[in-house]
């Protein structure tokens, strides 16, 4: 049987939270990113969180948003 990463992810969703939670670490820091990169993309996911649980900010639809992201990369000089 070959192994999907949808294979990995049934089977990782029955581990416990914080086994996950371990599982999420260890694969992020497999990916070499800078420890400052990721802290600023937690804060600001924190950030942005808070805005949204605050009423400041309004969730948009994946597609919706995926789209708009393809045309500001398109109109880009």
């Amino acid at each position: 049987m070959t192994i999907t990463v949808a294979n990995i992810l049934e089977e990782a969703l029955l581990l416990s939270d914080d086994s996950r939670l371990d599982l999420a670490e260890r694969l992020i820091a497999s990916t070499g990113t800078p420890a400052e990169l990721l802290g600023e993309q937690a804060r600001l996911a924190a950030e942005r969180m808070r805005a949204l649980d605050g009423g400041q900010s309004v969730e948009i639809p994946g597609a919706d948003a995926h789209e708009l992201a393809r045309q500001t990369l398109r109109n880009r000089p």
